[in-house]
């Protein structure tokens, strides 16, 4: 394995925990659900897992073990699925997982309880697509049944994004993290082909993409998290601060003190890193959930500023 693959995976030990799918992390089985009142999903990246992607070298899953202290109402999610699938030969593959993802939330909100529950998203990186992947096929639905049907968006209040690359990225990273998860999978060097062209600036799926999300969805807040240390051995951000943002009015950027693997994962729940990441979430829920707090009331002009 080369010095990149080992800086991104740290070569845990082999984990043979069930990944993919949607998973609980907060409250725990054993305690009840009556005091959650919204809902929160975490989506990962090219290379990472449900669990892994947000877990700190000892072990800490902030989204398990630290933000449950502060956002008490909260029902905690966290969705795996095969990346290197994923983000193969075309856009066709993260359709199905983005459908997937829409059939599991639904599911996993379709008691009386939480049905209308507000909703609420943190994608790491390649995660931030699959979420607008959905998020547009959840409209094609909503248009395909008359304004019904609509699994995400009647009660999506703000999507949080982690390094996401809205606009591409030139960076040799992602071809040196698809070779090695490629090889893995036995997808192929085409699959590899596939993903930088994929991930280029000039990418027409990648414009196509935010410009929908952009225009289908202004009554939602977003919160931009962009790196602001290098990547180790490349020497240059994976996602550049102009890439990790939309440019939109309902939109506030917000840096990390940390690479692009480091962005998601805290160790610490008093650190600066982690407290800043949290009190910006939490002002994002507030709101978002105060009467007359969403984006088109005007409210939260200069909140971030």
């Amino acid at each position: 394995m080369d010095l990149l693959s080992q800086m991104f995976f740290r070569l845990r030990k082999p984990s043979k925990r069930e990944k993919n799918g949607l998973w609980k992390l907060s409250p725990d089985e054993g305690n009840t659900e009556s005091h959650a009142t919204i809902d929160i999903i975490a989506i990962h990246g090219l290379g990472g897992d449900a669990f892994g992607t947000w877990t700190d070298e000892d072990g800490k899953l902030w989204l398990r073990d630290f933000l449950p202290a502060r956002l008490t109402n909260a029902r905690i999610f966290t969705y795996g699925y095969d990346s290197a699938v994923a983000f193969s030969k075309s856009s066709a593959e993260i359709d199905d997982f983005a459908r997937d993802l829409l059939q599991r939330v639904k599911l996993a909100r379709s008691s009386e309880e939480h049905r209308g529950s507000p909703l609420y998203f943190i994608c790491h990186s390649l995660g931030g697509l699959v979420l607008k992947q959905a998020l547009n096929l959840d409209n094609e639905n909503k248009d395909a049944n008359g304004g019904g049907d609509a699994q995400l968006l009647a009660w999506l209040r703000g999507v949080v994004f982690m390094g996401t690359p809205h606009a591409g990225s030139d960076v040799a990273f992602w071809g040196a993290l698809a070779g090695r998860l490629l090889h893995t999978a036995s997808l192929g060097t085409s699959t590899n082909r596939g993903l930088l062209k994929l991930l280029r600036k000039d990418s027409t799926f990648l414009g196509a993409l935010s410009l929908r999300f952009a225009m289908e969805n202004p009554q939602i807040r977003i919160l931009s998290f962009y790196e602001l240390e290098k990547f180790p051995f490349l020497n240059c951000r994976i996602v550049e601060k102009s890439s990790a943002q939309l440019h939109l009015p309902n939109e506030t950027a917000l840096p990390i003190q940390a690479d692009h693997r480091a962005m998601c994962r805290f160790g610490d729940s008093t650190s600066q890193k982690y407290r800043a990441v949290e009190d910006a979430i939490s002002e994002l829920l507030r709101l978002t959930q105060t009467v007359g707090g969403l984006v088109d009331s005007g409210i939260i002009d200069g909140e971030y500023s």
